[in-house]
């Protein structure tokens, strides 16, 4: 299986991905749909959780994290997230 292949395998649990990459200061790539529908490719670094939205029941269910796509801080909805993968 080529690294192609385990790209275009869907992540069994991206909460897991994610954590670990926080956990390991790692770097991740992701498939993200936003709001709208929209697909993109990110690759994301410095992630933290996000709880700004936590009083609209919201509890580590955003991560905030410097998009080298858009070269600043975003935040991410991690059930937005489509695969996810640390690089």
């Amino acid at each position: 299986m080529g690294l192609l292949d385990l790209w275009n395998k869907p992540s069994d649990n991206i909460e897991a991905v994610v954590t670990r990459a926080m956990n390991e200061n790692k770097t991740i790539k992701i498939s993200y749909q936003n709001y709208d529908g929209e697909a993109s490719e990110r690759t994301l670094s410095q992630l933290r959780f996000n709880n700004e939205f936590q009083n609209d029941g919201f509890f580590n269910a955003h991560i905030k994290a410097f998009c080298h796509l858009r070269q600043e801080e975003r935040t991410f909805k991690i059930s937005r997230i489509i695969r996810a993968e640390i690089i």
